[in-house]
């Protein structure tokens, strides 16, 4: 009963907005059950009765973008927790922007629910008011826990296949700004965004469940 409600803390509006922050941003799913005005429903959340993931890692991993045998690039990852949720218990779950310090991590961009995951663009402040940069993390997790999916969710090397290891996280892959845009290709998921950098449209293959065909349909009676 209820609904889950997903955001992130943030806010890039003002210049001041440019400068990292010390604040602590998270992203959390938040268990509304439909209490109304009972109070006693939303003291479990007030209280911190949530399930906390955490950034446990972030490292460059090799990739080989040609197929060659041969590494000839490296793509900064994050990998994250994966504890279990127990709906008995946990009013949802959250999750601290931040690995060895905060940089002023945040979500200014609404994320995008898809096939029991939540894919979400992270932002951190560089550059200044007349040329923000779009450093941040594109993030895949379970929408139902937080945690880390056990499978590879995004084909680094563009070989075809999701090959590249587990993780959570890709650095720079989106637009920190924007919701993420994913479309669907025949039996492929892609993933669509430009860059501070480069006006043209890149695309990366991920796995996000997209189910095409016959989405809803009405009946007509003659």
């Amino acid at each position: 009963e209820g609904v889950i409600l997903y955001f992130g803390t943030g806010k890039y509006l003002e210049p001041s907005d440019q400068r990292p922050g010390r604040a602590t941003r998270r992203f959390y799913a938040l268990w509304d059950r439909g209490f109304g005005t009972n109070t006693a429903g939303r003291t479990a959340i007030a209280g911190g009765n949530m399930l906390q993931q955490r950034i446990t890692s972030e490292t460059l991993r090799e990739i080989d973008t040609d197929q060659d045998g041969t590494t000839d690039d490296f793509v900064a990852i994050r990998e994250t927790s994966q504890e279990l949720i127990d709906w008995g218990r946990h009013e949802g779950w959250y999750m601290n922007l931040e690995f060895r310090g905060f940089f002023g991590e945040q979500v200014v961009a609404a994320p995008l629910l898809r096939d029991g995951k939540v894919f979400l663009a992270t932002h951190i402040p560089t550059g200044d008011e007349c040329t923000p940069n779009q450093d941040g993390w594109f993030m895949i997790l379970d929408a139902r826990s937080g945690a880390m999916l056990p499978d590879t969710q995004v084909d680094l090397d563009g070989n075809g296949e999701f090959d590249d290891g587990t993780f959570s996280g890709v650095s720079g892959l989106v637009n920190s700004h924007a919701s993420p845009t994913i479309i669907s290709s025949g039996v492929t998921d892609v993933l669509l965004s430009q860059t501070a950098t480069n006006p043209e449209a890149t695309s990366q293959i991920i796995r996000s469940g997209f189910q095409d065909g016959r989405l809803t349909w009405r009946e007509l009676e003659p």
